[in-house]
Protein backbone atom coordinates (compact mmCIF):
# COMPACT_ATOMS: atom_id res chain seq x y z
CA UNK A 1 0.00 0.00 0.00
CA UNK A 2 1.39 3.40 -0.96
CA UNK A 3 1.64 6.38 1.36
CA UNK A 4 -1.09 8.12 -0.68
CA UNK A 5 -3.40 5.14 -0.11
CA UNK A 6 -2.56 5.00 3.60
CA UNK A 7 -2.89 8.74 4.24
CA UNK A 8 -4.78 10.24 1.27
CA UNK A 9 -4.42 13.95 0.59
CA UNK A 10 -7.94 15.25 1.23
CA UNK A 11 -9.78 18.56 0.87
CA UNK A 12 -12.50 19.17 3.48
CA UNK A 13 -15.03 22.01 3.43
CA UNK A 14 -16.73 22.33 6.79
CA UNK A 15 -18.79 24.62 9.00
CA UNK A 16 -17.18 26.06 12.11
CA UNK A 17 -18.36 28.29 14.92
CA UNK A 18 -17.58 31.96 14.59
CA UNK A 19 -16.35 33.96 17.53
CA UNK A 20 -17.75 37.39 18.25
CA UNK A 21 -16.73 40.29 20.43
CA UNK A 22 -17.00 39.52 24.14
CA UNK A 23 -18.31 42.95 25.10
CA UNK A 24 -21.76 43.53 26.53
CA UNK A 25 -24.40 44.69 24.07
CA UNK A 26 -28.12 45.30 24.07
CA UNK A 27 -30.25 42.40 22.90
CA UNK A 28 -32.09 44.78 20.54
CA UNK A 29 -28.74 45.52 18.81
CA UNK A 30 -27.63 41.89 18.63
CA UNK A 31 -26.94 40.46 15.16
CA UNK A 32 -26.66 36.73 14.45
CA UNK A 33 -23.37 36.12 12.65
CA UNK A 34 -23.85 32.39 12.09
CA UNK A 35 -21.11 29.96 11.19
CA UNK A 36 -18.32 30.24 8.64
CA UNK A 37 -17.03 27.90 5.93
CA UNK A 38 -13.55 26.53 6.47
CA UNK A 39 -11.39 24.87 3.79
CA UNK A 40 -8.83 22.39 5.07
CA UNK A 41 -6.32 20.44 2.98
CA UNK A 42 -4.18 17.72 4.50
CA UNK A 43 -3.51 14.05 4.98
CA UNK A 44 -6.46 12.01 6.27
CA UNK A 45 -5.48 9.81 9.21
CA UNK A 46 -7.70 6.73 9.64
CA UNK A 47 -9.78 6.73 12.84
CA UNK A 48 -12.70 4.33 12.32
CA UNK A 49 -15.64 4.64 14.65
CA UNK A 50 -14.95 8.22 15.73
CA UNK A 51 -17.35 11.11 15.25
CA UNK A 52 -14.70 13.25 13.56
CA UNK A 53 -12.07 13.20 10.79
CA UNK A 54 -8.42 13.68 11.62
CA UNK A 55 -6.44 15.75 9.11
CA UNK A 56 -2.72 16.47 9.51
CA UNK A 57 -0.78 19.19 7.74
CA UNK A 58 2.49 17.24 7.54
CA UNK A 59 3.49 13.60 7.76
CA UNK A 60 6.93 12.04 7.49
CA UNK A 61 7.63 9.66 4.63
CA UNK A 62 8.18 6.86 7.16
CA UNK A 63 4.88 4.93 7.05
CA UNK A 64 5.86 2.58 9.86
CA UNK A 65 4.62 2.96 13.41
CA UNK A 66 7.31 5.62 13.90
CA UNK A 67 5.94 8.13 11.37
CA UNK A 68 5.75 11.70 12.67
CA UNK A 69 2.88 14.14 12.13
CA UNK A 70 2.24 17.82 12.79
CA UNK A 71 -0.60 20.31 12.37
CA UNK A 72 -3.46 18.09 13.56
CA UNK A 73 -7.08 19.24 12.96
CA UNK A 74 -10.12 17.32 14.21
CA UNK A 75 -13.27 18.00 12.18
CA UNK A 76 -16.66 16.79 13.50
CA UNK A 77 -18.45 14.62 10.92
CA UNK A 78 -21.66 16.62 11.38
CA UNK A 79 -19.81 19.78 10.30
CA UNK A 80 -18.57 18.44 6.95
CA UNK A 81 -20.07 20.04 3.85
CA UNK A 82 -17.81 18.41 1.26
CA UNK A 83 -14.90 15.92 1.20
CA UNK A 84 -12.69 15.38 -1.85
CA UNK A 85 -9.78 12.95 -2.06
CA UNK A 86 -6.98 14.32 -4.26
CA UNK A 87 -6.14 11.72 -6.95
CA UNK A 88 -2.86 9.80 -6.70
CA UNK A 89 -1.74 11.20 -10.07
CA UNK A 90 -0.90 14.47 -8.30
CA UNK A 91 1.12 12.71 -5.60
CA UNK A 92 3.53 10.66 -7.76
CA UNK A 93 7.29 10.82 -7.66
CA UNK A 94 7.41 12.84 -10.88
CA UNK A 95 7.28 16.62 -10.64
CA UNK A 96 5.10 17.85 -13.55
CA UNK A 97 5.80 21.50 -12.69
CA UNK A 98 9.58 21.21 -12.78
CA UNK A 99 12.40 21.11 -10.29
CA UNK A 100 12.44 24.15 -7.96
CA UNK A 101 15.52 23.37 -5.90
Amino acid sequence: MTEAETYPLTFIEWQDARGVDGDWEYLDDFEHVGTCNIHTLGFLIPNPGNQYLTIVQSISSDTTKNAQISGVTYIPLVSIVRKITIPDMFLGTENPIGDHK
